[in-house]
């Protein structure tokens, strides 16, 4: 038998029911944050920060699917679900929200991190320290 917030994560899967409008400019947040990276990048030749962008969310993508495999194998509960308010629940882990944020977090990362490889935050490199 499932846990409770495993329940209630499966029970709002992809219920198109839950959609809230507010998810419409979030999604024009990353679309005009994507946009502009991919304009610069065309200018410079420098892909970084896409490749960035999507290596974080394809990550995180994969975590979700290993985590769904927990919870369909044991039938008990995921190793972490997302039970609470969501405009659209994709997976028992994951929701549209934290989907937009991970699809921004590898280009935060890549524009906050420096240019000198050996700048240091608290003793740890930068490289190492903000995606932390």
């Amino acid at each position: 038998m499932p846990t409770p917030a495993s329940e209630i994560a499966l029970k709002n899967l992809r219920d198109l029911s839950t959609l809230q409008w507010y998810v419409i400019p979030l999604l024009a947040m990353v679309l005009y944050i994507y946009s502009n990276e991919i304009k610069k990048a065309r200018q410079t030749g420098v892909w970084d920060a896409i490749y960035a962008g999507l290596t974080i969310f394809g990550m995180d993508f994969i975590n979700e699917t290993w985590n769904g495999w927990v919870f369909y194998l044991t039938q008990y509960s995921a190793c972490w679900t997302t039970p609470g308010c969501t405009a659209l629940q994709t997976m028992v882990g994951w929701n549209i929200e934290i989907m937009f944020m991970v699809a921004i977090s590898g280009i935060i990362f890549y524009n906050t991190i420096s240019d000198d490889r050996e700048d240091r935050i608290l003793c740890i490199p930068n490289r190492w320290f903000w995606p932390m």
